[in-house]
């Protein structure tokens, strides 16, 4: 497979989410790998050195998607037609990524402190036999209508951290659409572990998920609008 590459479909291989943050419950994933030798031949072998996204970067056009990066750190891009308002509503739209996100069984705010919140989201995770629900904590800074900064708080891997942000491509004028470049930058490290390589190719499918996800939903929020 091309090491860079623009996403065109979705991939449904182990149906993971990690969108704005995902993948939070590999550890246990493959502890049960482990412990279980037929169960890792089915779920984690045919997931190994699958690919790798190159740091070449590429054009994206509206209505497209691009992905780069490896090795835990990427760079995502789209471009939507919409207000910023709305493009801005679809990203900070906590209490409800489980009606548009995938694998998303539940989202809430559990603080909310103007700026600067906390939510958190119930996943389930499935992947062959395998089935788990998944608890994490996210920490948000808002500065509307450019960016959203977060870390997690608390999840099953050692760290993610990252950022979206909106750039209007001409000048708003008021709610109506206009190109939006998002950009999605995130960090993840799963800690000191052997098997980071299949962890990362888990986490870029399951990323190239969660950008469409959003793009859509900016779309079909637009469209509604119009």
């Amino acid at each position: 497979m091309n090491q860079s590459f623009a996403i065109q479909t979705t991939k449904k291989r182990n149906q993971l989410f990690i969108g704005l943050v995902s993948v939070l419950t590999f550890v246990t994933f493959l502890t049960n790998a482990k412990m279980n030798p037929h169960f890792s031949a089915l779920a984690v072998e045919p997931l190994s050195n699958q690919k790798q996204i190159s740091q070449k970067q590429r054009g994206v056009r509206e209505g497209q998607v691009t992905l780069t990066g490896e090795q835990g750190q990427y760079t995502g891009k789209m471009i939507v037609r919409a207000s910023p308002a709305i493009a801005w509503a679809v990203l900070t739209d906590y209490d409800n990524y489980e009606k548009f996100l995938p694998d998303v069984a539940e989202s809430k705010i559990i603080e909310n402190n103007g700026n600067n919140k906390i939510f958190e989201q119930i996943k389930i995770i499935q992947a062959a036999i395998f089935s788990r629900r998944s608890k994490i904590r996210i920490a948000v800074t808002e500065t509307y209508p450019k960016k959203i900064a977060f870390r997690m708080t608390s999840g099953e891997i050692k760290s993610l951290e990252g950022s979206w942000t909106i750039q209007p491509l001409s000048k708003p004028n008021g709610n109506t659409p206009i190109q939006l470049l998002i950009t999605h930058q995130v960090e993840v490290d799963p800690g000191g572990v052997s098997w980071r390589g299949i962890f990362y190719g888990i986490y870029e499918d399951s990323l190239e998920e969660t950008l469409q996800a959003i793009s859509k939903e900016i779309n079909r929020r637009a469209q509604m609008n119009q």
